[in-house]
């Protein structure tokens, strides 16, 4: 394996900010919730590949996992007897906004717990008040 520069305790510091960063954007943007998705999985695969992969062995033996995966998978198979497989294939593309959350299960810290709920809340009522200023036309956001 390659050389890193960046310690592991720094890397999981930057993967709690970084699930954080997400949580606060649950609530406001769907654009967002991608990029922290995305970077998020990078900083993982970063994580695994140069430190340890139990995380991932332990996230695979997990029955909750081993169901979900059995779901997808009997979801996709079963489009391939129907009719709409294009609007089934729209619908179980959807599925992809749960895999943050059994990754965010296994990875985040203990003592990172309240920050995220802090951030989640935090963009709640950044959510709450843009919706209230476009509803009693404070301001206008787009075509809000």
């Amino acid at each position: 394996m390659g050389k890193l520069n960046i310690s592991k305790s720094k890397l999981d510091k930057y993967i709690n900010y970084t699930i954080m960063g997400y949580a606060f954007c649950v609530p406001i943007s769907r654009a967002g919730i991608s990029f922290f998705t995305a970077l998020f999985i990078i900083l993982l695969i970063v994580r695994y590949y140069f430190y340890d992969n139990t995380d991932i062995k332990y996230i695979f033996k997990q029955k909750v996992t081993i169901s979900f995966a059995l779901f997808i998978l009997a979801s996709f198979v079963s489009l391939l007897y129907s009719d709409h497989w294009l609007d089934g294939l729209r619908y179980d593309i959807k599925y992809w906004y749960y895999v943050p959350i059994i990754l965010i299960a296994t990875t985040l810290k203990k003592e990172y717990i309240p920050k995220t709920i802090s951030a989640f809340l935090l963009g709640m009522m950044v959510s709450e008040i843009l919706s209230y200023g476009i509803f009693f036309e404070l301001w206008t956001w787009k075509h809000g």
